[in-house]
This record gives C-alpha cells, sequence and structure tokens, in this order.
C-alpha cells in the first residue's frame, strides 16, 4: 500500500465524523440505535430511562451519576448508593481490567 493511499484512509477516519442528532454540537462517528450520537447524549438517553429510585433510608429521591460508563443512583441525603442489576459486575469487570479505574470509580463515588 503507497503512502497516498494510507493518508487517504487516514483522512477518511478524520472526516467520517458527523455531528450528533440529538445535540448537534459534537462530531463523531458513535452509532447508538443506527444515529449519530455523541457518547454524552448517549449516557443522557441510558439515564432518563432509568426509573427515578427513592432512598430505602431516608424516602429521598436519588439522583443518577455515570461513573466510567457505568450508570448509579445515589442519595444526595445520605449520600447512599444503589446499583440496578449487573452494574456491581460491570464494576468488578473494570477492577480486573484496570486498578486505577476502579479506584478512580471508588472515590468518585465518595466525593
Amino acid at each position: 500500500m503507497g503512502a497516498l493511499a494510507v493518508y487517504g484512509d487516514v483522512m477518511g477516519w478524520f472526516t467520517s465524523k458527523k455531528l450528533c442528532v440529538h445535540c448537534n454540537q459534537n462530531k463523531t462517528s458513535n452509532k447508538f440505535e443506527n444515529f449519530d450520537t455523541c457518547t454524552e447524549c448517549e449516557k443522557k438517553i441510558l439515564m432518563s430511562r432509568e426509573g427515578i429510585r427513592i432512598c430505602p433510608v431516608d424516602q429521598a429521591k436519588m439522583v443518577k451519576e455515570d461513573h466510567q460508563g457505568i450508570i448509579i443512583d445515589r442519595c444526595e441525603k445520605c449520600n447512599g448508593v444503589w446499583l440496578d442489576n449487573n452494574e456491581l459486575k460491570s464494576m468488578q469487570e473494570l477492577a480486573q481490567q484496570d486498578s486505577d479505574i476502579a479506584t478512580g470509580v471508588v472515590l468518585g463515588m465518595l466525593i
């Protein structure tokens, strides 16, 4: 493969990004449900699809937070954390892949 062909392939990679159909601000090559969707909008969509959780300790509404792609529910009153189905497993997988990321997720949940 010649240098010109490689250059063309690289330029195609840079120009293949399109505007996110949700925010019309971020360029992305990510597809979510067959639409060009930036990572931030994908997170917002996924979080909006989850129902509001009520803290079992003090019955306050919990807020949704994204930690390395894992959506958790946190009570702002008592700082309790709720993990939905498979979220604990996802955190364990993160910890096995990269202990620094796992430490960051745990520290981020404490703040």
